[in-house]
């Protein structure tokens, strides 16, 4: 059954991939939530899912997705700022753990786990742009560990 279900999962991935080459972000967006429901250790799957709301709009589902990667598939590392960041993001100062999340990424703290947590907190600062570059990195950085 679980080979049964990466294979599927993978199936809708590349269904969702499909879909978005063709702009059709609703369908990609629920490909990849399928895929993601499939094989939530696979980062890829909630990453391509947050991205495929970004065109539409639907920040709050990308940064649930974006949750749901931190959470399932990709491990926070533990360093003094980024603990000082999630104590930030967890009080709802969204301000602060923006700083200490840029601190962890200029101090070392390596993987895309920083790049994610400093997306969430530029979201919830209406700081789009600047979190989808933040969101790409974490995403290639990603396919690239999968390769």
């Amino acid at each position: 059954m679980f080979s049964d279900d990466l294979e599927r999962a993978g199936q809708y991935l590349a269904q969702g991939d499909a879909f978005a080459q063709k702009g059709r972000w609703p369908d990609a967006q629920a490909s990849f939530a399928m895929a993601a429901k499939l094989a939530p250790k696979a980062s890829l799957t909630w990453l391509s899912q947050a991205l495929a709301c970004w065109p539409q709009q639907l920040y709050g589902p990308a940064g649930g997705a974006i949750e749901d990667c931190l959470h399932f598939s990709i491990p926070i590392p533990d360093s003094p700022d980024i603990r000082k960041g999630l104590a930030a993001y967890e009080a709802e100062n969204a301000a602060d753990a923006q700083q200490w999340f840029k601190a962890a990424l200029a101090n070392g703290v390596p993987g895309s786990a920083p790049h994610l947590l400093l997306t969430l907190s530029l979201l919830r600062q209406g700081k789009i742009p600047e979190a989808l570059a933040h969101l790409v990195t974490a995403k290639d950085l990603e396919e690239a560990d999968a390769r």
